[in-house]
Order: structure tokens, then C-alpha cells, then sequence
């Protein structure tokens, strides 16, 4: 694993700063030292808020599930409590098929947050781990969750109030602040030259029957002689290539015509892009992945010129990526 960071630091990657959507405004935690609430407090006992956890599904794949939790003060504390193995966001992954990202008995001791930088420190348990896969998965579901929140956009995780250089297994680095440019489920192409790579984070199709759900994964990809990064995120979209997880658009479409208009992106297909028994999980992966690798916040799509006509959607109008992703409404 450590070689696949030393890749990511090399080739200068695209940050990549969006979130899935606008997670909760208000204060999001205490500084360190302060309560971390676990349970609503006062006037608040009852409430909720749509916030979103990342689990780890069967093949290891870390995926973001939105779900209603208890809206306390300290909504940030709170979301990692929930990806706790044994926590309270065990029925919550069930629900699922999907387990917590967090060892058993993790707590957070506290969390200071400014100037967009979470500081949070984790007891002793957060180490207690065995494989470099499980220290891959902790480390991707802590700052993709804490960089769901508007407030934050890199995180930097501490034990005991230590701060750590690596994590204890593979060596994954920790001692500087993490962002999203690390990517997520990450998976490097062989043969790849470091100096002259590409990086796209697409989102793909995961689980099976009523349990389906969208999986973000970071692609470290030979740079070809495409220039088009918006066909270029389309074609490895249809294409996953990955072990247990499958293309969330058609596999035999085709890419006519690609723009990029400011924060516009625009694709026009050959023929109908989505799965018909889950429209809307095919034109959000769409979505997410072009805003995600692209940067832009609302796409344009078209069949042949023109705006399909796809049940329970409006895409007479540019999208924008949706503000929650797999919502639990199972």
C-alpha cells in the first residue's frame, strides 16, 4: 500500500474538493476537550439529520450511505460514532449488507475544526486493525466523511492526542493533513509511469438485487492521447474493470459529442445510457463521477441531440449531483 501513496504524491494530483452534496450547516464539532456528544441533548431529543457514513461492503469497497442520525451538537463527532463496528450505525449497514469502516470500541475524544482543517482525535482502538487493506479503508471513510461537511476539507487524525507520521500496519502516511486528493478505493493500472498519469474518481455499481448502491474508486490510469477528460471519465465509467463492481450506465453506449462550458459539462450519447430498473442511480453516477474527476457542478445530457425522456427525471435541464448519495429508504 505505501507505494500506491508514494504514486499518489508523485504525479500531482487533481484535488478534488466537492462533496456528494451539502450535509448539514451549523456548528459541527468542539474543539478538543470538549464534550462529544453521543446522544441528543436538551430540545434536540427526537430530531434527526440526514448525514452521510461510509461502511465497507463484502469485496472491501468503502461506500458512502446517507442515513438519519440524532442531531446533536458536535454533528461530525456523531457521523464517525455511526462507523463504529458494534455502534449505533450497525443497523444502519445492515440494512445495507455492509459493515462499520471503524474498529470495534473506536471513540472520538474530540475534534477542533478550523480553517477548514478537522483535527480529530481517536482512542487507542482506532489502531486496532490487521491488514493493510483495513488501514486503507479507515483512513478513506474518516476524511471522506468529515470532508462531506462544508466546513472541512482536510482532516488530520490523531490517537491519544498524539499525532502519528504513518499508520502501524502498511505505513500509510498520517503525519500531514489529508484531503480528498488521496482519492478513494484506490486501484493503480499496472505499468504505470508515475510522472505521466491521470486520475479520475468514478462511481460504479455495487451489491445486488434491492441492495444496490453506488461505489466511489479513485483510478490511477496511464495518461493516453486523449485530451478529452469528460470521454475519457465516460469510457472507464462504462468499464470498471474492477473485481465486484459493475458499470452503472450501459456498457455498449457511445460517446458522440463532449463539452466543457465553465462549471458545464455536457455529454451526448449514441443511446440510452441507463439501467432501466434504476434510472436515477445511473444518471447520479454520471453526475458524481464527472463533477468528482471534472470539477464541474451541473451536466448537461442528451441522446442524439436531444433531452431523453427517462421516467421520474427531468433532464430537460442541466443536473447537478444529487446532495445525498444511496439514501437509505430501503
Amino acid at each position: 500500500m505505501r507505494w500506491r501513496w508514494l504514486i499518489v504524491a508523485a504525479v500531482g494530483m487533481i484535488a478534488v474538493g466537492c462533496g456528494f452534496g451539502s450535509p448539514v450547516s451549523g456548528p459541527v464539532d468542539q474543539p478538543p476537550g470538549g464534550p462529544a456528544p453521543s446522544a441528543p441533548q436538551g430540545d434536540q431529543v427526537g430530531e434527526t439529520v440526514q448525514a452521510t457514513m461510509y461502511y465497507v461492503n463484502p469485496q472491501g469497497y468503502v461506500v458512502p450511505i446517507a442515513d438519519s442520525i440524532p442531531k446533536v451538537t458536535g454533528i461530525a463527532t456523531e457521523t464517525l460514532q455511526y462507523m463504529v463496528q458494534g455502534g449505533p450505525g450497525d443497523a444502519v449497514a445492515a440494512k445495507w449488507g455492509l459493515k462499520g469502516s471503524l474498529p470495534p470500541g473506536t471513540k472520538v475524544l474530540g475534534m477542533d475544526i478550523r480553517n477548514g482543517l478537522a483535527k480529530v482525535d481517536f482512542s487507542k482502538e482506532i489502531l486496532h486493525y490487521q491488514t493493510p487493506q483495513q488501514e486503507r479503508q479507515i483512513v478513506d471513510s474518516v476524511v471522506w466523511a468529515l470532508t462531506e461537511f462544508p466546513t472541512i476539507q482536510q482532516v488530520q487524525i490523531l490517537v491519544n492526542g498524539r499525532q502519528l507520521q504513518t499508520m502501524p500496519v502498511a505505513g500509510t502516511p498520517i503525519g500531514q493533513p489529508l484531503g480528498r486528493v488521496m482519492g478513494i478505493n484506490l486501484n493503480v493500472a499496472g505499468n504505470i509511469n508515475p510522472s505521466n498519469t491521470e486520475k479520475l474518481t468514478l462511481y460504479y455499481s455495487g451489491g445486488a438485487g434491492d441492495r444496490t448502491y453506488l461505489v466511489p474508486v479513485t483510478k490511477i490510469l496511464p495518461v493516453g492521447s486523449s485530451t478529452d477528460v469528460v470521454k475519457d471519465t465516460m469510457a472507464q465509467l462504462a468499464n470498471p474493470g474492477i473485481p465486484g463492481l459493475s458499470s452503472p450506465v450501459t456498457t455498449q453506449v457511445k460517446v458522440l459529442h463532449t463539452s466543457l462550458d465553465g462549471n458545464l459539462a455536457t455529454v451526448d450519447f449514441d443511446r440510452s445510457f441507463w439501467n432501466d430498473q434504476k434510472p436515477d442511480q445511473s444518471v447520479a453516477a454520471v453526475v458524481l463521477s464527472l463533477a468528482q474527476s471534472v470539477h464541474v457542478s451541473q451536466v448537461k445530457l442528451t441522446v442524439k441531440g436531444e433531452a431523453p425522456v427517462v421516467k421520474g427525471l427531468d433532464l430537460a435541464k442541466p443536473v447537478s449531483a444529487p446532495r445525498f448519495v444511496n439514501t437509505s429508504q430501503l
